[in-house]
């Protein structure tokens, strides 16, 4: 039960530093005047990133949920939660290699990628900030 309790706590804690990091990072703390990222991008370059990337959004949306539900299960495994951290990052490096072809400068960031929905993939945007053509 100490194990469980400790490991919810973990959970719960690093979710919400992920989360208020990705927000402030990304323009969602501040007020609706602050711009995120996405904003330096020209639209028609983050429709045609969104467009080419959206099987790579899929698969990222995925793994991230099989990776939270393998951290609450009562005994996760760690070899588990390896392959799908490896699996995210592969992922998020295929997205990058799609901003780098559109020549999206900057964007070396851990946020995951500039999604239809906003800044997402957890940990901040951290040097996507400016990320743009």
């Amino acid at each position: 039960m100490k194990n469980l309790t400790t490991l919810t706590a973990l959970v719960a804690f690093l979710t919400v530093a992920f989360s208020a990091g990705t927000m402030a990072q990304c323009g969602y703390i501040g007020g609706p005047m602050q711009l995120s990222p996405a904003a330096t991008i020209a639209p028609e370059t983050l429709k045609k990133f969104n467009t080419e990337t959206k099987a790579l959004q899929e698969q990222l949306i995925d793994k991230q949920a099989l990776l939270k539900k393998e951290w609450l299960k009562d005994d996760p495994d760690p070899d588990a939660i390896a392959k799908l951290q490896k699996d995210i990052i592969d992922i998020q490096t295929g997205m990058l290699k799609v901003a780098k072809k559109l020549g999206m400068k900057n964007c070396a960031g851990t946020c995951g990628m500039f999604m239809e929905n906003g800044c997402v993939g957890g940990g901040g945007c951290g040097g996507m900030r400016g990320c743009g053509k």
